[in-house]
């Protein structure tokens, strides 16, 4: 079967005896929930054992993208996120129930041995036809706080694995983040700027707000490059805005009515990035939302950071992932008071301080680089690979 395709249920046939043990890989709707999966397939590979992973993603046009990218073999779900809202509750339950059925069907007929999830809505239904199909379920967790969907998986879960120590998992093992090997950029930072066609030369500023984009850091960090001390600040470096596909085209024409108005900025606007570990490890500071992915990613290419974390969760768990890094001196916290102008202005003295102290950069991310954590795919691989292997 040829990779990078979404493989409909129908077209899908029994696994002959002879095939490599199969893996799902469950998890999706967003970039946080796919890009673990991705780097535990990666290091499948990389152990030198066949083992065939397949994706199960939501419906999301963005889960095809970034696999089809990968080179992976998919299969999209009908599953919906869940809804308290009464006249979306039926609607919730039905898709669930389809996924469920669509997920047990893809389970018997590619015989799979043992599903990884890694949290999110589009996991729940694949964890819940592998344990009424008797697969192992391994549990990846990724943020400070686990959700209630992950806390009810990790009580059925043959093997758990936690990003961060939490008391809800208590018999987790303790793992880094898995990062893909495209979240890893080279050394060398000038070589990483050229790649993405930055100069290679200039201090870099990184703005991004996961993979589809925050509309709330798109818009402070507009806010702020309109206001002259910052644009004072930044006239030795340059700017590299991620800012999620459906608001390239604004952002674009807001950093170009500031340049013609005389600002002088260096942009350089992409809506999605592909290649994560360059972009980080281009940048000599960076203003990024605090999902798992994004610290992990940050921490890993040692890029000072300010945060920002998603203030509408009801958890905090942005919060609470950032907390590690910042402890470490290599971070900033701040919170998002969901207005960009209070944002700009209640930011603006941290960034102008940074964006004009190189070495209290070059200090951040020295302290970065001591406490950089593992990867944890590696972890999860072997584990999988043992297990397969009638070792565990």
């Amino acid at each position: 079967m040829p990779h990078d395709q979404e493989v409909p249920v129908s077209n899908v046939t029994a696994a002959p005896d002879d095939r490599p043990p199969v893996v799902f890989l469950a998890g999706g709707g967003s970039g946080g929930h796919i890009f673990p999966n991705i780097a535990i397939a990666n290091r499948l590979a990389e152990l030198g054992l066949t083992i065939e992973p397949f994706f199960m993603v939501s419906q999301r046009p963005l889960d095809a993208r970034i696999l089809k990218q990968a080179n992976q073999d998919f299969a999209p779900l009908p599953v919906k996120p869940f809804s308290s809202n009464p006249l979306k509750m039926f609607s919730f339950y039905s898709a669930y129930r389809k996924s469920v059925y669509v997920a047990r069907e893809l389970i018997k007929r590619r015989s799979a041995k043992a599903v990884v999830a890694t949290g999110g809505f589009a996991a729940a239904p694949v964890v819940d036809a592998a344990r009424r199909e008797g697969v192992d379920t391994v549990l990846v967790n990724l943020d400070a706080v686990p959700g209630k969907a992950n806390r009810i998986v990790a009580r059925h879960a043959t093997k758990t694995f936690t990003v961060y120590e939490s008391p809800i998992l208590d018999n987790a093992q303790l793992i880094g983040l898995p990062l893909r090997r495209v979240a890893l950029g080279p050394d060398d930072q000038g070589d990483a700027r050229a790649q993405l066609g930055l100069d290679p030369d200039l201090f870099t500023l990184l703005a991004v707000g996961g993979s589809q984009g925050a509309q709330s850091i798109n818009l402070t960090m507009l806010n702020l490059a309109g206001r002259e001390a910052v644009q004072h600040a930044l006239h030795e470096w340059q700017i590299l805005h991620i800012c999620g596909p459906a608001h390239t085209k604004i952002v674009t024409q807001t950093y170009k009515q500031l340049n013609d108005a005389g600002a002088s900025l260096r942009i350089k606007v992409v809506g999605f990035c592909d290649t994560m570990g360059l972009a980080w490890r281009s940048a000599n500071l960076a203003i990024s939302r605090a999902g798992a992915n994004g610290v992990g990613e940050a921490w890993a290419n040692v890029a000072p950071t300010i945060f920002l974390p998603y203030p509408m969760h009801r958890d905090q768990h942005q919060r609470h992932n950032a907390r590690p890094m910042v402890a470490t001196g290599g971070a900033i916290m701040l919170t998002d008071l969901t207005d960009p102008a209070r944002n700009a202005h209640a930011m603006e003295d941290t960034l102008i301080g940074l964006l004009t102290d190189r070495p209290q950069l070059a200090t951040m991310s020295d302290k970065l680089g001591q406490a950089r954590p593992t990867d944890g795919a590696v972890e999860v691989a072997q584990w999988l690979v043992a297990r397969l292997c009638g070792q565990q």
